[in-house]
């Protein structure tokens, strides 16, 4: 993700740690400015508060803030130990919701959340609707949600839960022929 200011971005994975890089340089192949290491996979991460501070999502569920100046840990949003199977690595999505980045949206197989990462209260919550989300996208200001999942890709409006439209995939005679022979 690249920062709002344009001179950073931060990079992640399953490797446990989160890099802030100099994007400036041409190669990007300068020292990393900061370093965040975790005992976990890193599944998503999110810029906030215009740049100050970064939230992570690791692989045990746990939703993370940080200060991106110096790697400081600020809060803990959510965090299930251990991870419940529901919860499981690739079931789970995460996004910075808003352009001044100061709401948090996660998902997994049960709910949407939508936290203010400042305070840390949930702001909003409801169930997803038809099915998991592998995938979470917003409109510009904040206010539509889109889910995608296996079955369908199911927008939202943020502020009231309020499905507006869900848009399904027709299954393939491929796809119905492997539902069958599994």
């Amino acid at each position: 993700e690249i920062f709002p200011d344009g001179d950073r971005v931060i990079s992640g994975g399953l490797e446990g740690a989160v890099s802030i890089w100099n994007a400036s340089s041409p190669h990007c192949s300068g020292p990393v400015l900061v370093e965040i290491s975790f005992s976990n996979w890193l599944l998503g991460v999110a810029v906030l508060h215009g740049g100050r501070n970064v939230a992570t999502l690791t692989a045990n569920a746990r939703v993370t803030v940080w200060s991106a100046s110096s790697g400081e840990w600020l809060r803990t949003l959510m965090h299930f130990s251990p991870a419940p199977p529901r919860l499981g690595a690739a079931s789970i999505a995460f996004h910075a919701l808003s352009s001044s980045g100061d709401r948090l949206l996660f998902a997994n197989r049960n709910a949407v959340l939508i936290w203010n990462a400042t305070s840390g209260d949930v702001l909003q919550q409801w169930p997803i609707r038809p099915s998991v989300a592998w995938g979470l996208a917003t409109s510009a200001d904040g206010n539509i949600v889109a889910t995608c999942g296996d079955e369908a890709m199911t927008v939202v409006d943020s502020q009231s839960g309020e499905v507006l439209r869900i848009f399904r995939r027709e299954a393939s005679e491929a796809d119905r022929q492997r539902a069958v022979s599994t």
